[in-house]
């Protein structure tokens, strides 16, 4: 070490450098990231939305299977009405072409019937539609982390903004059937979800179509997977004589609140 000038100190050895450990002490690592360092959003997964679905059904047993009995009870109903409406149309006793002047002959009774039919078809889609949000309704409480009573499927606050998104849902479906049925099907997609923000966020019927067609459109794959996968989860009950669906409705219900509520970010309780 050079020595200082004659009459100053000597000097005094430098301090460690940044980074250099004190004698005996490891070199430093990286350590821990800091508080709120970003990892990155969850990545949306069937497996745990169907896994969390399957949970909550059995810890909501006798509550779900009463909805689902509810379910069928009106999918009977529904059915049934409908191959009215065929039967209505194709029996008709009054309806024929007559020889002389080649028009239909009680053509008028013959559109009754069928209006009639379909009338009451529309009606029933829609108490469908009410039914459903009541099970809606009771599945995003059970997300919530409450064990809801029977008594929570027929709760209906906000009926009157039920009601006009099933007529919206309804209307939606039908006239995108029409149109070559596949835009019927890309409206039951996109609107999937209406439903469950007129529940959970207490959003106005269009309010509720337009987060529902977002929140598809931003999370198409996934929204897709998890409709179609629980759509066949729910054929599937209704295959076993109709009767497994008391199962299968209600848990494909949970399905669509987990996945709901994920993709929106909303609270999933374990």
């Amino acid at each position: 070490m050079t020595e200082p000038p004659a009459g100053q100190p000597p000097y005094e050895p430098p301090p460690p450098g940044y980074g250099t450990p004190p004698p005996g002490y490891p070199p430093p690592g990286y350590g821990p990231p800091p508080p709120g360092y970003y990892y990155g959003p969850p990545r949306y997964e069937v497996g745990a939305a169907f896994s969390w679905a399957w949970k909550k059904f059995g810890a909501n047993k006798a509550t779900l299977l009463t909805g689902g009995l509810v379910l069928l009870l009106a999918t009977l109903v529904l059915y049934a009405v409908a191959i009215g409406a065929v039967f209505a149309v194709v029996d008709h006793p009054r309806l024929s072409i007559t020889d002389s002047s080649g028009e239909l002959d009680g053509a008028g009774d013959y559109f009754a019937t069928l209006g009639v039919g379909y009338a009451a078809l529309f009606v029933l889609l829609i108490f469908y539609s009410v039914v459903m949000a009541g099970m809606i309704r009771t599945c995003l409480r059970i997300a919530d982390g409450e064990t809801p009573g029977v008594g929570a499927i027929f709760s209906y606050r906000n009926a009157p903004r039920i009601l006009l998104l099933a007529l919206l849902t309804t209307l939606g479906g039908i006239v995108g059937t029409i149109l070559c049925y596949l835009p019927g099907l890309a409206f039951g997609l996109f609107a999937g979800f209406s439903m469950y923000f007129l529940l959970d966020r207490d959003q106005k019927p269009i309010a509720a179509i337009e987060s529902s067609f977002t929140l598809v459109k931003n999370n198409f794959g996934n929204a897709l997977v998890a409709l179609l996968l629980a759509g066949l989860v729910t054929g599937a009950g209704l295959i076993a004589c109709g009767v497994g669906v008391i199962f299968t409705l209600p848990f494909g219900i949970l399905v669509h609140v987990y996945t709901y509520r994920f993709l929106s970010g909303g609270r999933i309780e374990p």
